[in-house]
């Protein structure tokens, strides 16, 4: 019996369709405090407002906080110009910009830029769009193409391995490995499951469910992934100092329950 992971998905939600809906966008920055939220709520509840999708970031170094919210608007009787005014006109609320829908209904986060991820910028690809760069490349260019995505893994692996070792401030492969897993399920790439690592032969085995690179290639006969077994092979060949290859022996692609690799030294040509 296929084993099937409980997955809980979050919506990111920066950009939406109003389909039928008088529905807005709103950028605030506020200090924030503790009845932050329960003062946000009363108001919707005051202007006929429904919070339908709220993201908050908050600064460590003060109580200034940057939101965005998608509100309905159907039930108020307040026009958008009136809703614009009173919010500015809440003592929490130091800055606010209404953003409104597209003729089509489109709207999204067009205020805040760039996204950042611990103060780099980021950027985010959903699936037709990264499937292009993971799966159609394959299509065009062959053998030629995963030799390519495999490079492009193994260099980020080992850039992601200097960025956790900053990051924790902690060269112990435990810590590296745990704030690995906390990248794979943050970033989407996967749920980490189990690690095995031998220290002193140098070789380690990693199992990954859901790999959003397998998941493209469903009904493949190989192993599908170049990409992601490129990241691992550079993130361990930091780890131990000398260049290793890793090998994909199980792959949700050909009809296994999870991905499975294998890393080991990289033999040397002659």
């Amino acid at each position: 019996m296929k084993q099937q992971l409980e997955l809980n998905p979050l919506e990111v939600c920066r950009i939406t369709v109003a389909k039928g809906h008088r529905v807005l966008g709103v950028a605030l920055e506020t200090d924030f405090g503790d009845r932050f939220f329960e003062q946000l709520d009363e108001l919707a509840e005051k202007f006929g407002i429904a919070i339908t999708h709220i993201q908050v970031s908050r600064s460590p170094r003060d109580k200034t906080a940057k939101c965005f919210a998608f509100i309905e608007i159907e039930n108020s009787k307040l026009s958008i110009k009136k809703i614009e005014e009173l919010l500015k006109k809440q003592k929490f609320v130091k800055a606010l910009k209404i953003v409104k829908p597209l003729k089509h209904g489109i709207i999204g986060d067009i205020y805040y830029f760039p996204i950042t991820i611990l103060n780099q910028r980021a950027i985010m690809l959903e699936k037709n769009i990264y499937t292009a760069i993971f799966k159609d490349i394959r299509e065009l260019f062959g053998t030629a193409a995963n030799a390519f995505l495999y490079y492009i893994g193994f260099e980020t692996g080992k850039k992601l391995y200097l960025r956790l070792i900053e990051l924790t401030n902690d060269p112990q492969l435990e810590a590296l490995i745990e704030a690995l897993r906390i990248v794979n399920v943050t970033m989407g790439w996967g749920i980490i499951k189990n690690v095995y690592i031998d220290k002193i032969l140098k070789k380690a085995a990693v199992v990954v469910y859901e790999n959003f690179e397998c998941d493209l290639g469903k009904g493949s006969i190989t192993p599908y992934s170049h990409f992601y077994r490129g990241i691992l092979a550079g993130f361990f060949t930091e780890y131990f100092g000398e260049e290793m290859t890793a090998e994909e022996t199980k792959c949700i692609a050909k009809g296994d329950n999870y991905c499975k690799f294998k890393i080991r030294k990289a033999c040397k040509s002659l």
